[in-house]
């Protein structure tokens, strides 16, 4: 639109014994039109689904996204290092018996209120069956008639143990 337009301006002062009129009106034609062929032809600009790609892959918090089957559409590797397991449904990731009774509670509370924010659990590592405890926010997100839920959570275990001692 904005090379037609400034083509029409160019065109309307344009005057055959007079080439060109005003030299910065041909500097401003021909600078459109570059921008618009290498916009539409070479995508010059970032799409948004690459910014949010590189922006869920790369924040430090975990991020995982299910869809109403507790089945996992999308993880960031944070989310895929901290439980050490690939999988497709939520209960599988979560290893233990007692993570999975934490997820299941959570999951009640997040259909319940719909929305969860700074909320803590206890849940024990994969690996050391340790006790530790996440910090959840997570958003139950209604799509096309199909529920999906975006769950983030970090491990504040630190921070806990901390305000303990002191």
């Amino acid at each position: 639109i904005s090379v037609c337009f400034t083509f029409l301006i160019a065109m309307s002062i344009l005057n055959i014994n007079n080439f060109p009129p005003n030299p910065t009106l041909l500097t401003i034609f021909i600078t459109s039109t570059v921008l618009a062929i290498g916009v539409t032809r070479f995508e010059l600009t970032p799409s948004i689904e690459a910014r949010y790609q590189t922006l869920f892959e790369l924040t430090p918090t975990s991020i995982i996204l299910l869809n109403e089957h507790l089945e996992i559409i999308e993880m960031n590797q944070q989310a895929k290092t901290f439980f050490h397991q690939e999988g497709t449904e939520l209960l599988t990731f979560l290893h233990t018996r007692f993570n999975k009774k934490q997820g299941v509670k959570m999951m009640q509370q997040l259909k319940k209120d719909k929305q969860l924010r700074r909320y803590h659990l206890e849940f024990e590592h994969p690996l050391t069956l340790q006790n530790i405890t996440l910090l959840f926010d997570a958003t139950l997100v209604s799509l096309h008639q199909s529920e999906n839920y975006y769950i983030m959570w970090q491990d504040v275990s630190h921070e806990v143990e901390q305000r303990k001692m002191v």
